[in-house]
């Protein structure tokens, strides 16, 4: 086999290399993480304030992963706010709720609104003052 052979061996793969590889990155499922980011974006120095303010606590929101769901602690015992269970990997998976503890500040967020997988809690409370923060779960099958 001569060279002029296999220079068109080598372009004809390249060729069919480029095809599969548009044909593939067509079919690749993009989502954004949020609809509205543009706006979130002009908010976000109220999140750099409540983030700043999380971090001059004493004690951080505490998580843990059990068989009846995952147990968020807040450091303070009378909040109100919301917890994000963010899935970045399929935003049908994020779930949304208020927080309501119980007298010593603990929520218990039941298993069965959890798929397993990484999430992201990012916490939105009131107490004294406004705070944010976020914290990285996994929850096992």
């Amino acid at each position: 086999m001569n060279w002029g052979y296999k220079i068109t061996i080598f372009f004809t793969g390249f060729v069919i290399f480029i095809l599969f590889m548009v044909y593939k990155t067509t079919t690749v499922k993009s989502e954004l993480v949020a609809e509205n980011y543009y706006e979130q974006e002009i908010e976000y120095q109220d999140k750099i304030d409540k983030i700043k303010n999380a971090k001059s606590l004493d004690v951080s929101i505490q998580t843990e992963v059990t068989n009846e769901g995952v147990l968020v602690t807040f450091p303070q015992k009378e909040v109100s706010g919301e917890l994000y269970f963010f899935r970045a990997s399929d935003q049908r998976l994020d779930y949304k709720i208020p927080i309501q503890t119980d007298s010593s500040g603990v929520q218990l967020v039941q298993r069965e609104h959890l798929m397993p997988g990484f999430y992201t809690i990012k916490a939105d409370w009131m107490s004294d003052l406004a705070y944010y923060s976020e914290t990285p779960i996994f929850i096992q099958p």
